[in-house]
């Protein structure tokens, strides 16, 4: 936990600067409630060197992210990579599943899924590595302009996706940003989804399933959403930007295959994640929200913060907070929104 600042200024830039103690001194409420959180912590000693233990990872390219942000000759100045890779992430963390930050080039040994958001530049070696980790079992899910150019910035032969043409079993023949104003569907699985702002024209190998399709506009019947088995494991690409629910989507279906648990109700304002060491799990369940939330709690489950056995559900109100203990598992305790 890191605060910002001790004491709040008397004079200067930062006298409206949040501080841990206010012009009210010890009587304000930040230092009263720093000083509850400081007695909880305490509570959580047995923390102290756990670890968590992801099953998902995401691609973070930093030669990706700044190619694809210092220069002006982009089919649409919509695409940013960090908003496209805090997405993608958003969905999964809303889904249930802790994220890991990796290389393109691995190791994804600890992992069963791997989110790739955006890979503009991308080698041969990378593909090779994320290849490997498909045929070996794993499940990769590539966004869209990926594999545009080498290290160099030129544009790969035969086009995107480059060298993970063979990977994917696509290839994309234009791209197709939308205009101001204009927002497009996707249908993914009988429902349909939002596409606010990208699109591709792609050819798809056979072989390669077709898990969405564009549903309006000029692309309008045409496969937007794919996936191909590779090896053990199996490949996925999303030719288009969606919004929260239609990443959801399609990432329930790539945790399903991957046998990982997904939550069916999703909540922006829940948060559970699991802390391990050799022998407990410590789950963190967080509201930070304004609205009550009531959760499912796993059996024999002992909160830290009370001391107490834990119901087999539990309310958090507004921005509560509960840390539940249990024993070790093969896999995390995994929490949900109670009915």
């Amino acid at each position: 936990v890191m605060f910002f600042q001790w004491r709040q200024a008397k004079y200067g830039q930062e006298k409206f600067h949040s501080s841990m103690l206010g012009h009210r001194g010890e009587a304000s409420r930040t230092y009263q409630e720093t000083k509850a959180l400081g007695q909880e912590l305490k509570r959580l000693e047995a923390v102290r060197g756990t670890r968590v233990r992801s099953r998902v990872a995401l691609v973070v390219d930093w030669d990706s992210w700044w190619g694809s942000s210092a220069i002006e000759s982009l089919p649409s100045q919509r695409l940013n990579w960090a908003q496209q890779a805090r997405a993608w992430h958003r969905a999964m963390h809303l889904l249930g599943q802790p994220v890991d930050a990796v290389r393109a080039e691995g190791p994804f040994d600890r992992y069963d899924v791997v989110l790739v958001p955006n890979l503009y530049i991308a080698d041969a070696g990378q593909a090779a590595a994320l290849t490997r980790f498909a045929h070996e079992g794993g499940r990769v899910v590539v966004g869209p302009f990926s594999g545009v150019v080498d290290a160099t910035e030129k544009v790969h032969d035969g086009g995107a996706p480059g060298p993970l043409r063979e990977l994917l079993g696509v290839e994309v023949d234009e791209q197709w940003p939308h205009t101001d104003g204009v927002s497009e569907r996707i249908e993914i699985g009988g429902a349909s989804y939002e596409n606010p702002a990208w699109a591709e024209w792609i050819e798809i190998d056979a072989g390669t399933e077709v898990r969405g399709r564009y549903a309006s506009g000029e692309l309008e019947g045409r496969g937007a959403v794919t996936r191909r088995t590779a090896g053990h494991g199996s490949a996925w690409y999303v030719s288009a930007m969606l919004d929260d629910a239609g990443l959801s989507a399609v990432f329930r279906g790539v945790l399903n295959e991957a046998r990982l648990p997904a939550r069916d109700t999703v909540h922006v304002d829940f948060e559970a994640v699991t802390r391990s060491s050799a022998d407990t799990d410590y789950t963190f369940a967080l509201n930070h929200g304004r609205e009550r939330l009531t959760v499912s709690v796993p059996e024999g489950a002992v909160d830290l913060l009370t001391g107490e056995s834990a119901p087999s559900t539990l309310t958090l109100d507004r921005y509560g907070v509960a840390v539940l203990a249990t024993p070790r598992g093969d896999t995390p305790p995994f929490l949900t929104l109670a009915p």
